[in-house]
């Protein structure tokens, strides 16, 4: 699969989960697509550029969070909370 998205810059590498990409951007935003197919699927803005791939973790509880930083501390977390994120969260 061949992510690109013209005039965004990429950096710091991808994550794969549960039949799911999430790609970090230089434009503040965290790209998910399908690993399959690599449609689309949806982004979430940060407001800041993201330099580093994102982290899947679970909780203590079972659940699965994605964190996501900026390279100056945490800029996000427990995105458990958005509609079809990933179908594990």
């Amino acid at each position: 699969m061949e992510l690109l998205i013209p005039t965004v810059a990429f950096r710091g590498g991808i994550v794969a989960s549960g039949g799911v990409v999430y790609s970090a951007a230089a434009d503040g935003q965290l790209y998910i697509l399908d690993a399959d197919t690599g449609k689309f699927i949806q982004k979430k803005f940060f407001g800041v550029a993201l330099g580093t791939q994102p982290t899947l973790g679970q909780t203590g509880t079972g659940g699965v969070r994605l964190i996501q930083t900026n390279g100056l501390g945490f800029t996000g977390g427990g995105l458990g909370g958005i509609p079809g994120l990933h179908p594990e969260l």
